[in-house]
């Protein structure tokens, strides 16, 4: 298997790859299907869960549309594990919580994250908060629900805005950031899997370094 982004897990029915931030799952010549084709031009890529574009971490690729299904159905089951971790504006006041603000399900903006009352509908975050500072907090994130955008727009409407959201968080700011840090992609990845598969417990990870890193830079800014 030729590919272009990390393989962390990878048998006969799917893989799981650690797609990078800016890169869309099936829209244009560089999206994540259209990358694998170029290396894997006689073989078909099903896409089993998607990731917004600038969202990073694990994403689960079939090869063929039976497969697909069938990872769809485990991946939509309770007792499967999606954690994501991002980093958020602020100092959140308590070590976990559990969001159920209903939104849309629909692309939305910052003046009005949950969208219209009248097409809102069920959504559930729970997250639990792993590390902060004066500036940040890095969350642990699980959805029980899978709306579009749920985990920025629960995460703006609550005060606190992922670090580099463009859409959902204020552009000032953001500005403000990267005159300090330098360029900063939206801080929401895809950290964990875990799910039932043939009789056995997969469980994949893969940490988000990027994150780790800004959180330890910007606790420096408490020292000067």
């Amino acid at each position: 298997m030729n590919s272009p982004f990390p393989i962390e897990f990878q048998n006969k029915e799917f893989m799981v790859i650690d797609k990078p931030c800016g890169v869309s799952c099936h829209n244009g010549y560089e999206s994540v299907v259209e990358r694998l084709h170029i290396g894997n031009p006689d073989r078909n890529f099903h896409l089993v869960n998607r990731l917004d574009k600038d969202t990073s971490g694990l994403m689960m690729v079939a090869f063929n549309p039976e497969d697909s299904a069938k990872m769809q159905k485990i991946l939509a089951d309770s007792s499967t594990l999606k954690e994501y971790s991002a980093i958020v504006r602020g100092n959140v006041s308590t070590d976990e919580g559990f969001w159920e603000e209903p939104i849309t399900d629909k692309c939305e903006g910052r003046k009005n994250p949950l969208g219209l009352k009248k097409e809102r509908i069920e959504a559930k975050t729970i997250w639990k908060c792993v590390e902060k500072n004066q500036y940040f907090s890095r969350l642990h994130v699980e959805i029980q629900t899978g709306r579009q955008h749920q985990i920025r727009k629960h995460c703006a409407y609550f005060k606190h805005a992922i670090i580099g959201d463009k859409r959902y968080g204020d552009k000032k700011y953001l500005h403000s950031l990267q005159n300090k840090y330098g360029k900063i992609g939206l801080q929401l990845h895809c950290q964990k899997m875990a799910f039932m598969y043939n009789g056995h417990k997969v469980e994949i990870f893969k940490e988000p370094k990027d994150q780790l890193v800004l959180m330890k830079r910007s606790a420096l800014q408490l020292i000067y």
